[in-house]
């Protein structure tokens, strides 16, 4: 009778040692899933570099048509402009003016707001970027100096 006991004991034991490795398993597969997700979006940081100083890498990286609005003090609303790739015009954002200062907010994982104003003039311009495709893009313009 000892022995059944001992028996069914063991069998016990070994039974919930593999539903552990199962779960451990499981959360290394989640793990696993999680990292791969993590790196299929691109890195902003590296995105930014390379689209500030590169004028391909600029031109490839926006959503054309692409809109530009620009808020109109008379109507108290924004006027929107549409510009095809072929109007684009590199725009070199590393050698701004000593006056322009830059704002960075991350409105959440897939969207940044690059804001660069003019000290003391009332100019800001925001760029906003956002994730498509797993790449990040700039996707609209929108100027709102007063």
């Amino acid at each position: 009778m000892v022995k059944i006991i001992i028996v069914f004991f063991i069998f016990y034991l070994l039974s919930g040692c593999q539903n552990t490795v199962k779960v451990k398993g499981k959360l290394n597969a989640v793990k696993k899933t999680a990292q791969v997700e993590k790196q299929q979006n691109e890195d902003f940081t590296f995105f930014i570099k390379e689209f500030m100083k590169d004028s391909t890498f600029q031109k490839d990286r926006i959503v054309f048509p692409h809109i530009i609005k620009t808020y109109n003090l008379d109507t108290d609303s924004f006027d929107i402009q549409i510009l095809s790739k072929e109007e684009w015009k590199f725009k070199d954002l590393l050698n701004l003016p000593s006056n322009y200062f830059v704002t960075v907010k991350k409105r959440n994982v897939n969207e940044y707001i690059y804001d660069f104003q003019i000290d003391d003039t009332g100019v800001s311009i925001n760029y906003v970027f956002r994730i498509r495709d797993d790449k990040w893009y700039l996707v609209e313009i929108i100027d709102d100096s007063t």
